[in-house]
């Protein structure tokens, strides 16, 4: 219904869907005049890690951010809260930095990305191993680190 809710977030949900544009307005729709709206996106390019095969990686990360379906999105957060015409628009964008390979191949699969990019003859199985081999050296020897830029945008509906 209309004016449903006193406040709606929403993250890592806008890189994922065909028109962002309906999605924000539909928070809108549901969100009581006077309530906040928070969306909460990654910028799929800005991914990084550290690694001695950078292009290896580069193509890899390409590989991640064409798995959604606006990778980035984020960079047009604010601009469409403008357009719809909110009030206290807020942006902030906020580095996160990892330091737990396990964790960055639960959120972002390197392995299943790199292994269907093998698959699909657009990098090379000898490419694929000696960059997971890397990553591998880097965690067990406690000098892995990635990171990626979140931006994190909020409105209030007007009343």
């Amino acid at each position: 219904a209309d004016h449903r809710f006193d406040a709606v977030r929403a993250d890592r949900v806008l890189l994922h869907v065909p028109n962002p544009r309906n999605a924000m307005r539909e928070a809108v729709r549901v969100t009581k005049p006077g309530g906040r709206i928070v969306f909460s996106e990654p910028d799929m390019r800005s991914l990084w890690v550290t690694t001695q095969f950078t292009d290896v990686a580069e193509s890899i990360f390409d590989g991640i951010a064409r798995s959604t379906a606006q990778p980035v999105i984020a960079r047009d957060l604010y601009h469409l809260l403008l357009d719809m015409e909110l009030q206290d628009i807020s942006l902030e964008l906020r580095p996160l930095v990892y330091s737990d390979p396990d964790l960055s191949e639960r959120v972002l699969n390197f392995s299943v990305v790199a292994q269907a990019m093998v698959d699909a003859d657009r990098l090379s199985n000898e490419d694929m191993l000696k960059f997971l081999s890397d990553l591998r050296e880097r965690k067990s020897s406690g000098r892995f680190l990635g990171g990626i830029t979140l931006f994190i945008v909020s409105a209030t509906i007007p009343t």
